[in-house]
């Protein structure tokens, strides 16, 4: 995609999202074409190898990632369609484009090795417990953790894991304990917040959960 945040390109990938009852169903689709200002033609949905059926007049949410910068989704409403061979859509939109705010927040399902360091006072002496872990999600602001030492809410713990080959070490801060009860490996989960982690490393969480994300729409995973 181009770097503003209004232009689509011609194989830009995107997603379809639908009203079904009080959810939104989300597809991955394409820009096929550009008709002119505001309007596209895009492929449609496909769910199972069976046509996703959209009616024209009907309003759908069209959503899109600028890497590095966030997500972005915009009204847009059916104006033609050929479900014959490859089934298009002809798209206007009709809504402002609006930034999903809270990329930081968006958690990321993914299993990723974490080293966790707690240190407390026992005493006059300080111990240090380390244990492997596991995350179960991810953001941008924090993770849950699954681990075998039962934390408090409120302790601090110091971990470290690598995105690729960027190694990020930040202080966090439990706020969530829950039993863990369907692995064999660990007892429980954490929630945990960072503290103080630096922006650099925030962004590249950002840019990681990104890029995965995108590699599992476009194999049409989500």
């Amino acid at each position: 995609m181009k770097v503003d945040n209004e232009s689509f390109e011609v194989g830009d990938r995107i997603e379809i999202l639908k009203k079904q009852g009080d959810e939104r169903v989300s597809y991955p689709s394409q820009v096929l074409d550009i008709l002119g200002d505001n309007k596209y033609m895009i492929s449609g949905p496909i769910q199972k190898g069976a046509i996703v059926s959209l009616y024209i007049g009907e309003v759908i949410e069209i959503a899109y990632i600028r890497e590095n910068k966030g997500r972005y989704n915009f009204k847009a409403k059916v104006f033609n369609r050929d479900p014959k061979g490859v089934y298009t859509l002809n798209v206007e939109k009709i809504g402002k484009i609006k930034r999903i705010q809270q990329r930081n927040f968006y958690r990321f399902n993914i299993n990723l090795p974490v080293k966790k360091s707690y240190k407390f006072m026992v005493g006059n002496k300080t111990k240090n417990i380390e244990e492997k872990c596991l995350t179960k999600d991810i953001s941008g602001n924090g993770m849950k953790l699954m681990c075998n030492f039962r934390h408090s809410v409120g302790d601090r713990i110091e971990c470290s894991f690598k995105l690729n080959d960027i190694l990020i070490i930040t202080d966090a801060e439990v706020i969530r304990v829950e039993d863990f009860t369907n692995s064999s490996d660990f007892e429980c989960s954490i929630g945990v917040k960072f503290l103080d982690i630096e922006k650099e490393n925030r962004e590249s969480i950002v840019k990681f959960i990104f890029k995965k994300e995108r590699i599992l729409r476009e194999k049409g995973m989500i």
